[in-house]
């Protein structure tokens, strides 16, 4: 890919290994979803295979989007990001997003001069290598804030069912401005797993935790105080209904402008689109 893969392309990618993702239409998030949780239908033992699977499958996602996060960073961005991070980080903006990958991280290294991505995430996370080596130390510069709704593909915790007590780990290296999965950090990391989030429609242990909710309850203070919302590449699912009670609970009291920047190919796809939109 020279781009992200797409949630069907990336289910498509992993089809050998995961021939179950066919009946999810290849979504990815919507595998992980289903296969999280214990439904009334399933005995135990079959429950417990499917969230067996849901670990294999988010392992596997991970890597894959790491690996096209390698592949895409070792371009420079376009000039249109580098410009974007500028200006997130001479406004101080708030960033909301849904995505795994770690490529704003990266693109904010090379604009900006911001050197690392914790400085970035206001939860206080732990290097991985602060296991052996201690935790980060010094000032945060002043920059944006990116509130990652669904985790990072650079986030580790336990795997546990319930975990709200437990400490969530990253991986990044300031001296390159991207995650470094060397040998020490795969072996530090070798009873952990990703922390990637799927867009539940319904309760998870994963909104438990301590830092996943500081994060959102970030997002909705963000965007009650906010003097304009822009989106940009979010589709606004029907099923993603976590984010649709947040925008519809928390956006600002007094009309603000809403800007809604996607990639549509065509007329129709624009105004289903905008009717998503209008009915938050």
């Amino acid at each position: 890919f020279q781009r992200m893969p797409t949630l069907r392309e990336l289910g498509r990618d992993l089809a050998d290994d995961f021939p179950e993702l066919r009946r999810y239409n290849w979504d990815v998030e919507l595998a992980l979803t289903y296969l999280y949780h214990h439904h009334p239908w399933q005995t135990e033992p079959s429950a417990l295979r499917e969230r067996a699977r849901f670990f294999d499958l988010q392992e596997r996602v991970a890597q894959r989007v790491r690996e096209t996060e390698d592949t895409l960073g070792q371009s420079q961005p376009a000039e249109w990001v580098s410009a974007l991070m500028r200006h997130w980080h001479e406004t101080r903006a708030t960033v909301i997003t849904l995505n795994w990958d770690t490529l704003v991280e990266r693109a904010a290294f090379r604009a900006t001069g911001v050197k690392h991505a914790a400085h970035l995430w206001p939860v206080p996370l732990v290097l991985l290598q602060g296991r052996l080596y201690g935790l980060l130390a010094g000032t945060a510069p002043q920059t944006f804030q990116l509130l990652k709704l669904h985790g990072s593909t650079n986030w580790l915790y336990s795997g546990h069912g319930q975990f709200a007590g437990d400490q969530v780990y990253y991986v990044w290296d300031h001296t390159t401005g991207e995650p470094t999965w060397d040998d020490e950090v795969k072996l530090l990391a070798r009873d952990k797993v990703p922390l990637i989030i799927p867009p539940v429609a319904d309760k998870s242990g994963f909104y438990a935790h301590d830092a996943v909710r500081t994060i959102w309850s970030l997002a909705a203070a963000a965007l009650r105080n906010a003097s304009a919302v822009y989106c940009l590449g979010y589709s606004m699912p029907w099923t993603d209904l976590t984010v649709r009670y947040l925008l519809s609970n928390s956006f600002p009291p007094d009309q603000v402008p809403l800007y809604v920047v996607n990639m549509v190919a065509d007329e129709e796809e624009l105004v289903a689109l905008i009717d998503r939109y209008r009915t938050v």
